[in-house]
């Protein structure tokens, strides 16, 4: 199965985490792999249940040969843990290294088919209308209203 939380809302990580722990809950073994994000306040709780991969360089995406570097060394992770037979996977961002043509649409697709059993769960940006018969949940998060809109800062807890 796969289920894909993608859009410009806020609220897609918190989503797939929700997705991830209920999988994790049900006593599935599960990772997750952050792509572009450096630790936040909920992955004290996800390194308790299941293995945590940072994929980044301290910097949001700069479209640069070490932005390419990390999605394809998160890609090889993800191979390496659905080979070894994980059944819940949740692979942060992925959908945004698409977006920022850091990975093919043809890459993707294949974690997909390579997927098979695994419960895979992604986030991002954006998600192309050529993989949709691959997923099987698939939700739009939309940007309605946020406090960034009247220049307030991230609130802890909230945002990270």
């Amino acid at each position: 199965m796969i289920i894909a939380y993608y859009g410009r809302g806020k609220g897609k990580t918190s989503a797939g985490i929700g997705s991830y722990i209920r999988a994790v809950g049900s006593g599935m073994k599960g990772a997750v792999i952050h792509l572009f994000k450096t630790s936040s306040s909920e992955d004290k709780l996800l390194k308790d249940i299941g293995e945590v991969y940072f994929c980044n360089t301290g910097k949001w995406i700069e479209h640069s040969k070490d932005d390419r570097e990390i999605v394809e060394h998160s890609i090889a992770k993800a191979y390496m843990l659905i080979d070894k037979g994980i059944e819940v996977l949740f692979i942060d961002e992925i959908l945004t290294g698409l977006y920022f043509q850091l990975l093919s649409v043809t890459t993707l697709e294949e974690i997909f088919k390579r997927a098979g059993r695994t419960l895979l769960i992604v986030t991002g940006i954006c998600f192309p209308d050529s993989l949709r018969s691959y997923v099987d949940i698939l939700s739009e998060v939309c940007f309605m209203k946020h406090p960034f809109e009247v220049g307030l800062l991230p609130v802890k807890g909230v945002e990270f």
